[in-house]
């Protein structure tokens, strides 16, 4: 089976239904129930890493997807595959492959830590891409809540990263993937969907989990 790996169940389920969508069966994992809740593990464990390793140690799964962008960047993940002997692909995969196209990019998160460790992965993996970040728990919040206005805020700053001269603007939280923001200025990235073709172009979606069409 293939698990999307969520920050809670809402991107959890956008993962899975974007799989769906491509004739794809999966089942969500997520690992908390909303932002604040993520922020309440994060003060009450001693290591996020060892929290999640034991949500995933009963599981059989051929495949974990990790559909967010905080953990992504948060978590050991190669030493947890290794743990639990099972390939799990985060977002940190596309990133390389994005950012080496673009030397000024806007982010939007959920959190400031998040863009922190974005930051850190372009100076780690020797990328000089500039980063106009915006962290956005309430932008987060309001996609759980179905408020309208969601894709309208996007739009402002992206409009806003592209007077910056950003060269596109990446959906630095996966809640966001579903968002229309074909009008923009701007190459728009969203990670979670080319991690999805990342997964599907290097053989890590078995052939018995294509759902047959209807």
């Amino acid at each position: 089976m293939i698990y999307v790996i969520g920050g809670d169940g809402c991107d959890a389920q956008i993962g899975v239904d974007l799989l769906a969508r491509m004739g794809i069966a999966a089942r969500g994992l997520p690992i908390s129930n909303s932002p604040s809740d993520y922020r309440d593990i994060l003060a009450r464990v001693p290591l996020i890493d060892d929290y999640i390793l034991e949500k995933l140690r009963p599981i059989q799964a051929d495949v974990f997807l990790v559909f967010c962008n905080t953990l992504s960047f948060a978590v050991d993940w190669d030493r947890l595959a290794n743990k639990i002997q099972t390939p799990i692909l985060s977002l940190s995969l596309v990133y390389n492959d994005f950012l080496a196209q673009y030397s000024s990019v806007g982010v939007v998160a959920c959190f400031e830590d998040t863009i922190n460790n974005i930051r850190l992965f372009c100076d780690q993996n020797n990328r000089t891409t500039k980063t106009l970040s915006y962290a956005m728990v309430s932008l987060v919040e309001a996609v759980e809540n179905n408020e309208p206005f969601v894709e309208d805020i996007l739009h402002q700053l992206i409009e806003t990263s592209a007077h910056l001269k950003a060269e596109a603007f990446v959906l630095g939280c996966t809640h966001f993937e579903d968002c229309d923001l074909a009008r923009s200025p701007i190459d728009v990235i969203y990670p979670g969907k080319r991690l999805i073709q990342y997964a599907l172009n290097n053989g890590y979606i078995p052939d018995q989990y294509r759902m047959v069409a209807q």
